[in-house]
Order: structure tokens, then C-alpha cells, then sequence
């Protein structure tokens, strides 16, 4: 389902993207539930905009606690497939 919703572009004017919406709450939903949402994550990176600079701009608030620390092996690698498929090159561009 958030898939379609992550992937509709056309709305009314005027109303927010869904991805934004997604986004704005998907920390606190992978707190409850990560793996799903890593996986969910790890499949939009590549082929979403909005969700690959989402990952690039907040990397301080997910990296450490889902690819480093967290507990369960299964979400690290989750994380991981996520971290494989940003592409870091514009980001150092900039820098």
C-alpha cells in the first residue's frame, strides 16, 4: 500500500506528496515495526527522488541505531540493502 501511495504523483493542488507524509513519520513507525520498513526504505531508495534525499539528509538520525547498534542481525541487514542503493556521489560533490 505505500507503495502506490509513495509512487502516486498526481493530487490536488495544492496537497502535499504522500511520500512527504510517509516520511515525515517513518522513523517512528520503524521503531515499531523496522524490518518491514527498512525493506520498504531499501526498495524506494533507488527509484524515488524524494526518498533517496530523504536517507541522504537524515543519516544522522537512522545510521547508527538501525545499521550499528540495533540487536536483531536481520534489521542491520535490512538496513544495509538500504544503505547499498544511496548513492553518495552528488552528496560528496557538494562537500
Amino acid at each position: 500500500m505505500l507503495n502506490l501511495l509513495a509512487e502516486l504523483v498526481a493530487g490536488p493542488a495544492g496537497m502535499p506528496k504522500f511520500t512527504e507524509l510517509i516520511l515525515a513519520r517513518i522513523l517512528d513507525v520503524a521503531d515499531i515495526c523496522p524490518y518491514p520498513t527498512l525493506e520498504w526504505l531499501a526498495a524506494q531508495v533507488p527509484r524515488n527522488k524524494i526518498v533517496h534525499q530523504w536517507c541522504l539528509n537524515s543519516m544522522d538520525t537512522w545510521v547508527e541505531h538501525f545499521l550499528v547498534a540495533h540487536a536483531n542481525q536481520r534489521v542491520r541487514n535490512g538496513m544495509s540493502h538500504c544503505f547499498a542503493f544511496i548513492d553518495f556521489h552528488d552528496h560528496f560533490v557538494e562537500i
